[in-house]
């Protein structure tokens, strides 16, 4: 499953905490990534877990989690037909750490890659106006998570078949979800999902049809929320954000943790050059994953890749 990761090259990379860095090469140059204890408004590790599905609903879900998604810049919005192409992946603690449960060792265990070292085909993603409703004037953009997610976990993973997909309501720190929107439209309009595509989704529930081992396909569901988040612009056409999620793939009983870096830079063409780089952490108290002295989760995997987004229209992308 994850032989490929094991055959990259490690190579030495500054000493640098990205955490405090605004600048995009700077924070690409980090030598390693770490997960802070108290960073993401959770003083207890555990507040960050998925709870066991013994426990009542509202203890299962990471606590805190971000209210609303991460704020994009206006140039951003609009329909674009996205392109990754794999660079590298590396491993500061040493290959021998590796395990399945590092986020992106195993197929759809990290959303934001979901098949790490794949070049996928170019797909559709949308980022919305970020007003509160379509007549209000907005200031920036965010990402629809209920249009993307289903079409990159397609693109990355061609044997996955999204079902339905869910996302938070207006109060994203409650732990309900909106009605499912199914692949065949139910459920999916404004006046049955309202809060579908809009800045509330930090958290949200995809179900789908994935292969097995032994063949055949079933039914399987991945639980993801954004627990911290933060952006940047170094100047109007450059901007740099970063992630922190919690997924937790429900029929494996997985908890996965990664750290999204992400910059864009737009260009005169109507395109975006941009990298992604994706830290990967065992959960604390794991045998190969313990905080230090400064309560910091050390990354065991990092992944990059880089992006070409090409602007097209609504026309375009229901064709695709």
């Amino acid at each position: 499953m994850y032989g490929w990761l094991t055959s990259s090259l490690i190579s030495n990379w500054d000493e640098k905490d990205v955490s405090q860095l605004d600048d995009i090469e700077d924070a690409f140059a980090a030598k390693q990534l770490y997960w802070k204890k108290g960073a993401n408004g959770a003083d207890d590790w555990n507040s960050l877990r998925y709870g066991t599905s013994s426990l009542p609903e509202k203890e299962r879900i990471p606590n805190p989690r971000c209210q609303f998604l991460t704020p994009l810049p206006l140039w951003m919005e609009g329909y674009w037909l996205c392109n990754y192409k794999f660079s590298k992946a590396r491993f500061p603690q040493g290959r021998d750490k590796l395990t399945l449960q590092v986020p992106g060792a195993g197929l759809g265990t990290c959303l934001a890659l979901p098949n790490v070292g794949y070049n996928p085909a170019p797909f559709c993603q949308r980022i919305n106006l970020a007003g509160d409703s379509p007549s209000s004037s907005a200031t920036s953009t965010v990402e629809d998570v209920a249009y993307n997610l289903p079409r990159k976990l397609e693109a990355f993973w061609p044997q996955a078949k999204v079902t339905s997909i869910k996302t938070a309501t207006s109060d994203s720190r409650s732990s309900s979800l909106g009605p499912a929107c199914l692949v065949t439209g139910q459920g999916c309009s404004p006046q049955e999902n309202p809060y579908l595509h809009g800045k509330e989704a930090t958290r949200c529930r995809l179900e789908f049809q994935g292969p097995t081992r032994r063949g055949g396909m079933r039914s399987q569901e991945i639980d993801l929320s954004l627990v911290a988040s933060s952006g940047s612009s170094a100047n109007e056409r450059s901007f740099l954000a970063r992630r922190h999620y919690v997924q937790y793939n429900v029929q494996q009983e997985l908890m996965c943790y990664y750290q999204e870096l992400l910059s864009f830079t737009q260009q005169t063409n109507g395109r975006l050059e941009g990298r992604t780089r994706v830290a990967a952490f065992l959960p604390p108290g794991s045998q190969l994953q313990e905080a230090d002295e400064e309560n910091a989760l050390q990354a065991l995997a990092i992944y990059d890749y880089t992006m070409e987004w090409k602007s097209i229209d609504s026309d375009e992308a229901a064709s695709i």
